[in-house]
């Protein structure tokens, strides 16, 4: 199945533009050095100046996840899920796994929480902020709270009327970032966690997703992944067939309703959708119907 392609949405948290030689640039150089102490000074010489200033949060936000963050070596008698491992032995000569993983200090994560919120009580229209915060909560596995976090997101969407604003204060519009693209990586990530509660909380939104943007297929496909992965076949099947007649060209919707029928048995609508694709102008699309209609038969 093709994995649809995301665009990255913090890098505006973690990135800082040129300016002139201030407290904002002197924080982020020595946030580059990882000089802490130094970077705290100039905090809070930024803070005298400016108490009010976004990026001023945005940098106490990004300060205290670094002071939060610690890797950790584990050592396992199974290999992990993903990642760099090393092999060794035990004293009993039992192979064992070495690797590294991140824990996040709960006293410096809350301080990071505490500074983005009130950011946002001067600043509620800033999105990079939100999804800056849901991340974090992504990063901490606290994918409820992240949940809460991204429905709040979609209630102040449609208050806004999506005017949003980004980095510098920056109109949405005048940025790369697509709202809904956003959420599509929120919950195909909660998806790939292969996590049950992150999976509930995508199918949770990826319906929030359907209802107030009926009109992108791509809300479809995440609510029939969803189900799809939480073994609900039919629910699968309703919403992948919703989103192929949303947008009757897209082709990952229709290969993923032909294979959801085939897994329920329904050889014969399966095989209908298989020879639609295999009609494709794609050859990889038509070339992939072919090979699952042989299958087939």
């Amino acid at each position: 199945m093709k994995k649809r392609i995301c665009i990255a949405v913090l890098s505006a948290l973690f990135i800082p533009l040129l300016f002139s030689e201030t407290a904002y640039d002197k924080f982020w150089n020595s946030m580059k050095a990882e000089d802490y102490d130094e970077a705290e000074r100039y905090l809070a010489e930024w803070e005298k100046t400016k108490p009010k200033d976004a990026e001023l949060y945005v940098a106490y936000f990004n300060y205290y996840i670094a002071k939060a963050t610690a890797e950790q070596i584990r050592m396992e008698t199974t290999p992990p899920d993903s990642g760099e491992y090393a092999e060794a032995k035990n004293e009993s000569g039992d192979t064992i796994y070495l690797y590294s993983t991140t824990a996040y200090d709960d006293a410096f994560s809350e301080k990071a929480f505490a500074a983005i919120d009130k950011g946002l009580s001067f600043h509620p229209k800033r999105l990079d902020m939100y999804f800056g915060k849901a991340h974090f909560y992504y990063m901490r596995k606290e994918y409820s709270d992240q949940k809460e976090l991204i429905k709040k997101v979609f209630a102040l969407h449609k208050k806004y009327g999506g005017k949003w604003l980004w980095a510098n204060n920056t109109p949405l519009e005048n940025t790369p970032v697509d709202f809904e693209e956003t959420v599509h990586n929120y919950i195909a990530e909660w998806l790939g966690t292969e996590n049950q509660t992150a999976i509930e909380c995508a199918r949770e939104i990826a319906l929030l997703f359907v209802k107030d943007f009926p009109d992108n297929p791509v809300a479809y496909n995440d609510a029939g992944l969803a189900y799809s992965y939480l073994n609900d076949l039919e629910q699968a099947k309703k919403y992948y067939k919703a989103g192929w007649e949303c947008d009757g060209g897209d082709m990952i919707l229709l290969a993923n309703l032909a294979y959801v029928c085939k897994n329920l048995g329904e050889t014969n609508e399966a095989e209908k959708y298989y020879l639609l694709m295999a009609e494709s102008d794609d050859k990889g699309y038509a070339d992939f119907a072919k090979r699952q209609l042989e299958n087939l038969r």
